[in-house]
This record gives structure tokens, C-alpha cells and sequence, in this order.
């Protein structure tokens, strides 16, 4: 017998009232949601076209499906979600113009998203996007949550899938964000087995983002994995294979940029397109990412590299017939970088009868190199000058050639056209000033003018080739550092009437006012200053307890001074510092003998000193810049790129390995059995590894003077 309008309604009444209750009572909804929908069969409640729609009766109808959505979710019953969603998205779609609008569609529409995410639907999760309105898919976070992890998961990005888990628009969606991260899961263990012949536990438990050792060990009972323990290692079978039973996560289509985890080095690809690759997190995701996945002959390449990358960070000897993989090679070779350190002039020794240096130098820091580059000016070299970058120019700022002889005069090399030409001189002669740059002006600040230190700040157009006066510092200065942080220049340290600073001040573009700051805990001469992440960095200088090798930060928002825990291998002054890669490099200086070759940098996330590849020349006074986009990079760089990484297999497969150990410019120069080692050869292999600390050790214990 047909139920009546009344029963259904009260029907439905319960059922929204049962549903509406807390905590809820799901198996009554359950039962009360399957005893509706017998009922609803017999009747005529469901429209067959817009002009047969009843209000009342859809209205009703789209709350019914709208809480059986839920409950399929809740009773793990995706067969039900996958019958209510198709059911219900002909009332989000087909009669919007009929009924209002219900404020659970995009929380559901966006959970039917997220399903067909996890049940590897990428094609239809792209199909239903598509019938979602732009301006929704932007700024409704239950339709770009799902969107996020799609492109997460398209990029390789897992551990931001994973993170995504614990920041759900709505608590239903956890549901399946939990079967997606255990596809995941499963697929990296795939292809931990075959980029390792083991790993550590810690290691495996990290990748696979677990938390403990113990939830490793239930996923592999629970996974049926053939995999072993010895030790702190897991051994995996040979024999096992994972991937028969593994829903991979597909593309729609290859990912047209690189993708970038953590910094790390990227793998060329063919075709243009790129995988992050380096560390042991990545070595197992670059396997996993489409550009790899769907495509056999790359995924054996990619595993042949990483097991050569594993080789070559143990002490194993290589096999020879690597030498005779030309694709191998190929993708071992670091790419031409696109930003350079360029360093100009300094000296040798601080004494008048030695000429500053001529011979200007480029990093090329995806090899770890320095080369000698033939862009020297004509009219000579400087030392205690600075150098500013602006657009496609290099500005060389002051400096002098002995003390009696300093310079107002200014010079500018263009890196496009490679010339060099001079520019109006500054007001007042200046050597051992600060330099930066802010939009189009060029700011000269303090310094020594020959006979006195100055406290008058000039500034350079850029446009119109003229130098004027600004607002003074409130203190005389010589040897002071400074840096640009939001669009305000920090000023530190220095040298007064025979008194080392420790005074600071800040000066406004926009008020043209300087005003004093907290003063660091030491004085500090001659210090390398750089803003880095978001703070002020003053690092080594001179006082008058000597050289120092110790740094310290200053938060602009606390307005405060803190120190840097580790300090520097070798105590300096009179270096040039600046900020590429996310890392600081403090370059050159003077260690109270003479001009340093040495180069120390700092990274915020090892937040140790470590040395890297030294300067070619020593350098005191001398002045760097990072010249961003250089147009004809190969100018600048190496361009037997190759070469330089089948030199570094030739020595590994002569069984030459490296045991580091202090080496400064005033240590002892260091042999492997005699042979004379390219220490900057081999650091292009830690750069390919993405293994910095190897890279900059090397270099430490390698000296080619």
C-alpha cells in the first residue's frame, strides 16, 4: 500500500530530527532513511522536468538525499554516496532555478570532489569542476580544499596533502582524505622498494609520514609487505611487489612547471618539464610524481639515478660502465643558473703598494664554482668601495686605491651589452661607506672622505644621473654595514674618533628621517650585513677586543638583537656579504694577516656556518652583488657542464674518497695520497645531491692554491 503525503512528511520529520540530534544516532538514521525511500518509491514526489517540479515535494526530496549523502559517508558505504550524489546533483543543477539554493551544496559538492580524488577519478573530478562557477571554485573552501590537493598531488607535494588532513573544511571530509593518504601511502612504499635495497626504520617511518616505529610496523602487517628488519634498517625483498595492489595517484596531464620540495636541485627531464630530486624524501617522491609514474622507460632511468646517487654518497666504488651512460650523465649535470654572485675588486694584503685586484669573479651556484670573468673595468679596480645592483646594471660605488687616494667617482657596467661607462660622482668622496639600493635610487651612506669620518647620506637617481643630499645619520660612520628590509634602510656598527659602534639607526624613504635603534651587544667594525628573512643580519667585524667571528639578528618587529648560536669557522672583517638561494655567503675579508679566499654561508635551516667553494683571488675590502636574469648566462658559468661531473666519477671509480677536516686560509693544505684533488669539481657533486653540508665540507679540506 502506497504511503501518504502526511506519512512521508512525518517521515522525514523524524528522519531530520534524528539526523539534527546530538550525539547522533547513525544506524537509526539508517534504518529510518532506507524506510523513506521504499516509501517515496511509489509515489510521484520525484520531478521527471522543470515544468513537473513540486516545490514542497523536491525541497523535501534534496533534504532527504542531502542527509543520506552524510549517513553513506558516516556507514562507509561509498556505493550509496556515489547513488545520492548522482541523484542530488540534479537538484543542485537541473531545478537551481526552481528551488533556493541549499547551504549544503558546495560542502557536498566539494566532498563528492574529494571522492572521486581518492577513488583515482582524476578525469571526472576535472568534468564536475567544470560545472562549478569560477568565482566558487576560488574563494568556496569546501570546493578549493579539494582543488588544493589535486594540484598538491599533480606537483608531488604529498607532505602538503598530508598536513591538509588536519585542517578539513568539514568534518565529513575527513573520510576520504583518509583513504586518499593511505593510497598515498602505499604508493611511496612502492617506491621505496624500488629506489633502496633498505633504509633506515626512522627514515621509512619519516616517508611515509608516519609517527612512530610501532605505526610502521602495523602498516606493513596490515599492508602484507615483504619486508624485513635488521637492526635500526628495513630490508626489502626482491622479490616483493607492492605495486600489483596499488591504486596510483595518475595525472590528467604532465606538469607543465618544476616542481620544487624543499629547495632542492631539480632532475631534467625531456621535453622541458622537471621533478624536484636530492634528498631521501624526494628520491622516493620523484618516483611517485607523474612525470615518472606514467612512463616506464623515465621511471628506470629516474631509479638508475638514484641508486648512482646513493653510490656516490657512500663510499663505494662505482662501477665503470657508468662512464659509458651518456643519459646518466646528462642528468646528473647541474642546470645553467640563473642568478650569479658577481665580487669586484678588494686587495690582498691592506698595505698602499698593493694594487687592488682587477680580475672579477661569478659563482656559478649550481656547480659550486668560481669563475674568472672578463667584464674588469677599464679604468682600473677599487677597494672598500660597494657595488649596487639596479635592473641591468652594475653600480660601482666609491672606494680608492690607497688612502690618500679616494674617489667620489662612480662607475656602471651594463650586463646586457657588457659596457662600462662612468656616472656623475658623488657629492663627497667616500671609501668604507654602505651602499644599498631602494627602487630607483642608489643610497651612499657614511664612510671616509680622506681626512674625517662622515655622517651625510647621499642618494643617486638612476634616471635622471644625479646625485643629492638626504637627512644625516645621527652618528659619524666608517666600515658600518647595511641593508634594505621593507623599503627601510638599517644602518650598523662602524667606526667613530677611535671608538668601534654598536650603535644602529633606520632611515625612512618616505619621511627622510633617520631614527636610532636598539644597539647590538657588541661593537662592530667593518661587519657583513644582509637582510635575511625578514630580519637584519650583522655578522663578524672588529672591536677592540679583535676579529670576531660571532653574528647577530635584529627582529624589526620585537626591536630587538639576538644572537647566532654558531659562529663562523674563521674570525673576519671587511667581507662582503649577500643573500642567494636562501642562504648568506660572507665572502672574502681580512683575517688580521691578509685578504681571505674563504666563503662561509649560513642556511636558517641547518643554522650552522659551513664553508663553501673558495674565491679564486684573496679579497679584502672587496664588494659583491647577486645579478639576477643575467641575460647570456653562459658567460658567466661553465659551460663543459658535463665534464665536470664525468671528472668527479672518473676520480669515485679510481677509488678516491675524502675524509674532511679543518681547513681555513691559515691551516695546512690537504692531499689524498698525494693526488691533487679538484675540490670544486667535487663539490658539484654535493650540489647535485642537494647535500650541502658534503658540498661545503669538501671544500673545506681541499685546497688547489
Amino acid at each position: 500500500m502506497a504511503a501518504s503525503n502526511k506519512e512521508i512528511e512525518a517521515a522525514h520529520s523524524l528522519l531530520k530530527k534524528t539526523w539534527n540530534s546530538k550525539p547522533v544516532n547513525v544506524d537509526r538514521c539508517y534504518e529510518l532513511l532506507n524506510k523513506l525511500k521504499v516509501a517515496l518509491a511509489s509515489t510521484s514526489f520525484f520531478p521527471t522536468s522543470n515544468e513537473s517540479v513540486d516545490k514542497t515535494h523536491s525541497y523535501m526530496i534534496r533534504d532527504i538525499l542531502e542527509i543520506g549523502v552524510q549517513i553513506s559517508v558516516l556507514k562507509d558505504d561509498t556505493s550509496s554516496f556515489e547513488r545520492y550524489m548522482a541523484q542530488l546533483k540534479c537538484y543542485y543543477f537541473d531545478f537551481k532555478d526552481v528551488l533556493p539554493p541549499s547551504s549544503y551544496e558546495y560542502q557536498l559538492l566539494g566532498l563528492n570532489l574529494l571522492y572521486l580524488l581518492a577513488q583515482n577519478k582524476v578525469a571526472d573530478f576535472h568534468t564536475e569542476l567544470e560545472l562549478l562557477p569560477p568565482i566558487e571554485i576560488i574563494k568556496n573552501i569546501y570546493i578549493s580544499h579539494p582543488v588544493s590537493l589535486e594540484q598538491w598531488l599533480m606537483e608531488g607535494s604529498y607532505n602538503k596533502v598530508f598536513l591538509a588532513k588536519d585542517n578539513v573544511p568539514a568534518e565529513s571530509y575527513t573520510y576520504f582524505i583518509n583513504k586518499l593518504l593511505h593510497t598515498i601511502r602505499k604508493e611511496i612504499a612502492a617506491c621505496m622498494e624500488k629506489a633502496y635495497e633498505r633504509i633506515s626504520i626512522d627514515e621509512a617511518t619519516r616517508i611515509l609520514f608516519l609517527t612512530s616505529s610501532k605505526e610502521l610496523k602495523d602498516f606493513i602487517v596490515k599492508e602484507k609487505l615483504q619486508w624485513s628488519s635488521e637492526g635500526n634498517f628495513l630490508k626489502f625483498s626482491s622479490k616483493a611487489n607492492v605495486t600489483e595492489h596499488v591504486n596510483r595517484i595518475p595525472a590528467e596531464k604532465l606538469a607543465e612547471r618544476a616542481i620544487e620540495t624543499g629547495g632542492l636541485r631539480k632532475l631534467r627531464k625531456a621535453k622541458g618539464n622537471a621533478v624536484a630530486f636530492g634528498s631521501e624524501r624526494s628520491k622516493t617522491h620523484v618516483l611517485l610524481h607523474p612525470l615518472v609514474a606514467q612512463n616506464e622507460e623515465t621511471r628506470k632511468l629516474v631509479t638508475d639515478i638514484i641508486n648512482v646517487l646513493i653510490a656516490l654518497e657512500s663510499t663505494e666504488k662505482l662501477d665503470k660502465k657508468l662512464l659509458e651512460n651518456n643519459e646518466i650523465k646528462k642528468h646528473l649535470t647541474p642546470r645553467y643558473p640563473r642568478d650569479v654572485i658577481l665580487v669586484f675588486g678588494g686587495r690582498a694584503l691592506e698595505l698602499e703598494f698593493v694594487n687592488p685586484e682587477a680580475v672579477v669573479e661569478a659563482y656559478d651556484h649550481r656547480l659550486e664554482r668560481w669563475k674568472n670573468v672578463n667584464i674588469s673595468d677599464p679604468c682600473g679596480p677599487r677597494d672598500h668601495h660597494q657595488v649596487v645592483v639596479h635592473e641591468d646594471n652594475v653600480y660601482i660605488i666609491g672606494g680608492h686605491q690607497g688612502p690618500f687616494n679616494v674617489f667620489n667617482s662612480c662607475r656602471k657596467f651594463n650586463l646586457k651589452t657588457k659596457i662600462w661607462s662612468e656616472i656623475s660622482p658623488m657629492i663627497e668622496k667616500r671609501a668604507f661607506m654602505a651602499a644599498v639600493g631602494t627602487m630607483k635610487y642608489v643610497y651612499a651612506i657614511g664612510g671616509y672622505n680622506g681626512s674625517w669620518r662622515v655622517k651625510t647620506v647621499e642618494r643617486y637617481d638612476t634616471v635622471l644621473n644625479q646625485w643629492s643630499l638626504v637627512e644625516n645619520m645621527h652618528e659619524r660612520r666608517s666600515g658600518a654595514g647595511a641593508a634594505v628590509l621593507d623599503n627601510k634602510i638599517y644602518v650598523v656598527g662602524g667606526f667613530r674618533d677611535l671608538n668601534y659602534l654598536n650603535s644602529a639607526e633606520c632611515y625612512s624613504p618616505e619621511s627622510n628621517q633617520w631614527t636610532l635603534i636598539s644597539a647590538m651587544s657588541k661593537p662592530r667594525s667593518s661587519p657583513s650585513v644582509v637582510a635575511y628573512q625578514n630580519q637584519i643580519y650583522a655578522i663578524g667585524g672588529l672591536c677592540c677586543n679583535g676579529l670576531m667571528a660571532s653574528a647577530e639578528r635584529f627582529d624589526t618587529e620585537l626591536g630587538k638583537w639576538f644572537p647566532i648560536e654558531d659562529e663562523m669557522k674563521e674570525k673576519k672583517c671587511g667581507a662582503a656579504a649577500i643573500v642567494l638561494d636562501a642562504k648568506i655567503f660572507v665572502i672574502g675579508g681580512w683575517n688580521g694577516v691578509g685578504g681571505l679566499r674563504t666563503v662561509e654561508i649560513w642556511s636558517n635551516k641547518t643554522r650552522k656556518w659551513v664553508l663553501g667553494s673558495r674565491l679564486l683571488k684573496r679579497r679584502t675590502g672587496c664588494a659583491a652583488c647577486v645579478a639576477c636574469k643575467v641575460p647570456n648566462i653562459e658567460e658567466f658559468t661553465f659551460n663543459e657542464r658535463e665534464s665536470v661531473v664525468e671528472d668527479v666519477l672518473v676520480k669515485r671509480m679510481n677509488g678516491v674518497h675524502f675524509n674532511s677536516q679543518e681547513d681555513t686560509d691559515s691551516g695546512q693544505t690537504s692531499t689524498i695520497h698525494g693526488a691533487n684533488i679538484d675540490r670544486n669539481v667535487l663539490s658539484a657533486v654535493g650540489g647535485i645531491n642537494n647535500n650541502q653540508q658534503m658540498a661545503h665540507n669538501l671544500d673545506e679540506w681541499l685546497d688547489v692554491d
